[in-house]
């Protein structure tokens, strides 16, 4: 029989035994998760998508369980924000970017030269749109992966077109046919106040006009802005045209209380020219709307936009062959359908089953909208095209939008000389 004093010593030797497994188990544990690589990435934050990407980051655990991976979508001035974490030495592992900025953060040196990844992968990038692949380039090189696809289009509102007993858009309306038709869908009441507008631009594609008109922006090495040509002077004239002259588009001051989608989904907008996301919000504002998609009347030339964000890689990263592995597998088929069912996005691959043969099954697509939204592609150009390495791109878009308006708006000036203005001012940047 043991003595008590000998019990006492025993248990205690014991308890000491447990405590020191219990803090060594604790220590193997923090090793364990010291272990783990943190990935970070963020995106424009919106709840549906933050879900999302957040969901599929934890999937990519799965396949990678070394590696942690955080979603941390941002809100407000998102460009800003991300050249400020980066500026701190605390961007990103990888980030969502408009295509139209690819080129600034390129020139910045802020992001990874993907081309030797892409070129061994090229078999998994082969059935991306060309154009996306191009557009990802500067001097030949990959910096970018393209994330989603979108085109611009015209809208219609079919209840609109039957009431006022006139056939839909096609796709080869001309100038004219449109101008025809937004004047006979054009209403006014008793006073004379427009009550409902044959046709909705936004500013964001009125350059359409002078484009299509078989004017350009760039030469051919993109040495000299071109854009005061005389057919883009006649399409910008043509542009104005239809807000004063013919007044079947919207001025900005009958946009202060509603713009132009709420326009659209409230009857007081026949046709519009947008963005085929824009069939997202439609599917949760109005989703007993009755409307059709086709391609931009056109006077000369047929021009359109692919609207895409890029995935990138910030060059500060310390896991970039990582961080690449994820933007590859964020654009997988699996995850591109979920962009399509939700509206963010056509096909990202020109063929295959699990994109294209799902999006033209979509109920909304029933009348030949996605056919019509994929001819879009064979020649719409895709972000980025205005961008040059010398000057940032929102420094251009100031540029234009400043003359634009003293010319649109406030009736200061001719096309000729805002156009004028546009080019001088671009062309003194590009020769500092």
């Amino acid at each position: 029989m043991f003595t008590k004093p000998y019990k006492y010593f025993v248990g205690i030797i014991g308890i000491c035994f447990l405590i020191i497994n219990f803090l060594g188990c604790g220590k193997d544990r923090d090793r364990e998760n010291k272990k783990r690589i943190r990935l970070t990435w963020t995106g424009y934050a919106f709840p549906v998508y933050d879900k999302f990407r957040t969901e599929e980051s934890k999937k990519f655990e799965l396949i990678h369980p070394e590696i942690e991976v955080k979603y941390e979508p941002k809100t407000g001035q998102y460009i800003d924000s991300i050249l400020t974490a980066i500026a701190g030495g605390a961007g990103p592992d990888m980030f969502l970017l408009d295509a139209n900025y690819l080129v600034d953060f390129i020139s910045r040196g802020t992001l990874v030269d993907l081309t030797d990844w892409i070129e061994e992968d090229k078999e998994y990038f082969k059935d991306i749109y060309p154009s996306l692949m191009e557009a990802s380039k500067l001097n030949g090189r990959y910096y970018a992966i393209p994330g989603n696809c979108n085109v611009i289009c015209l809208y219609y509102n079919k209840e609109l077109f039957d009431e006022a007993r006139l056939s839909y858009p096609t796709e080869n309306w001309r100038w004219e046919d449109m101008l025809e038709a937004a004047q006979k869908l054009t209403k006014r009441d008793k006073s004379g106040r427009i009550i409902q507008f044959g046709l909705g631009v936004s500013s964001s594609w009125r350059l359409f006009f002078m484009f299509q008109n078989g004017g350009r922006f760039w030469n051919n090495d993109k040495t000299e802005c071109i854009i005061n040509s005389q057919e883009s002077i006649e399409g910008l004239e043509f542009y104005k045209d239809l807000i004063e002259k013919y007044k079947v588009i919207p001025k900005s001051s009958d946009l202060r209380s509603e713009d132009e989608l709420r326009m659209f989904i409230n009857n007081r907008l026949a046709m519009w020219v947008d963005g085929s996301w824009t069939g997202a919000q439609l599917s949760i504002l109005a989703k007993e709307m009755d409307y059709g998609i086709t391609h931009i009347p056109y006077s000369k030339n047929r021009f359109s936009e692919v609207g895409f964000n890029s995935l990138v890689i910030w060059s500060g990263s310390k896991n970039t062959r990582l961080a690449y592995e994820l933007a590859r597998f964020m654009i997988r088929p699996d995850a591109i359908k979920f962009l399509i069912d939700k509206g963010d996005s056509m096909p990202l691959r020109e063929k295959g089953e699990e994109e294209v043969d799902f999006f033209l099954r979509l109920p909304q697509m029933a009348d030949d909208s996605g056919k019509i939204l994929m001819g879009i592609m064979d020649y719409a150009v895709p972000w980025g095209w205005m961008s040059h390495p010398k000057i940032p791109f929102k420094e251009i878009g100031h540029i234009i939008n400043k003359n634009l308006e003293e010319y649109i708006d406030i009736d200061k000036i001719a096309a000729k000389q805002a156009l004028d203005n546009i080019a001088k001012e671009i062309n003194l940047k590009l020769n500092q």
